[in-house]
């Protein structure tokens, strides 16, 4: 029953990400295909004093657009996966329509499970096709600019990239799933359900990461953490030293698979005392 329950819960995932993968993957293609070079302009002295594109203005215009939907498309299909994963457990879980999601023959625990292993496959589904877009945007120095701006560093050690993957889908799944479970506490509530789910993914989120930093440090694991994730590319010299790689590998699979796993267990456990669809 899980696998159809499963099977039926990544459905309007898949939508999401033909809806804006195909479209970042065409994008990537098209920016490559309009890239140009700059001519050196010389004064009669010989020396430089401009560079001008060497491409006519309307190839101009179209790889400048071809950059931004890059670029723009990318951040969409974070933001629109995580929300509407959300949105969907909201509603099958607490909506006016959600008795029919509690009266199938089948334990509110195995409901529960199908919609986290969902999150984290949604996540890994964002990755995937980041990664595609960010390979292929490589092939050209504009296609370089856009990769950069999710962590894809041009001509760095080899195992930086797996790394990289790793940490967008730990963070990814970490913000997802603890988002599930804050929506599960905040429903717990009498009233207010929107306003004390946030307030429960603030305070689960930051007291994970707490403890998540706490325990790297004590463990000696050196990582990089969701905290300075943003500024991963400063730390792309680490990753010539395979040692350090192995090493954060095991570190965050261990941590932050403990830290979904008590996000499993409290939303679990929550839901185990029964739903409030007031």
């Amino acid at each position: 029953m899980l696998s159809k329950l499963l099977k039926y819960d990544l459905k309007p995932i898949y939508k999401i990400a033909l809806a804006f993968g195909l479209p970042i993957i065409l994008c990537a293609l098209l920016l490559n295909l309009t890239s140009y070079d700059y001519v050196k302009v010389h004064n009669d002295d010989g020396h430089i004093i401009d560079l001008v594109p060497a491409a006519p203005p309307v190839v101009q215009f179209l790889h400048t657009l071809f950059y931004d939907f890059t670029g723009i498309l990318g951040i969409a299909l974070i933001l629109f996966m995580v929300l509407n994963t959300w949105k969907n457990f909201r509603h099958s879980f607490y909506s006016d329509t959600a008795y029919l999601t509690h009266t199938l023959p089948v334990s509110r625990q195995t409901l529960w499970t199908s919609k986290f292993l969902s999150a984290i496959i949604a996540s890994g589904i964002i990755v995937i096709i980041l990664a595609v877009a960010c390979y292929i945007l490589q092939a050209t120095p504009g296609g370089r600019g856009v990769a950069s701006c999710f962590g894809w560093a041009y001509d760095a050690p080899s195992a930086y990239y797996p790394m990289l993957m790793l940490n967008t889908f730990v963070a990814l799944s970490f913000v997802t799933t603890g988002g599930l479970t804050s929506i599960i506490l905040g429903y717990s509530m009498r009233k207010h359900h929107t306003g004390f789910s946030i307030i429960w993914g603030i305070v689960l989120l930051l007291s994970a990461l707490i403890i998540i930093e706490f325990i790297s440090e004590l463990c000696g694991v050196d990582q990089i953490s969701l905290i300075n994730f943003l500024g991963i590319t400063n730390h792309v010299s680490n990753f010539s030293n395979i040692g350090y790689v192995i090493n954060s590998i095991l570190g965050w699979i261990i941590i932050y698979c403990a830290a979904l796993a008590i996000f499993y267990y409290i939303g679990n456990q929550r839901l185990k005392r029964g739903i409030n669809l007031e």
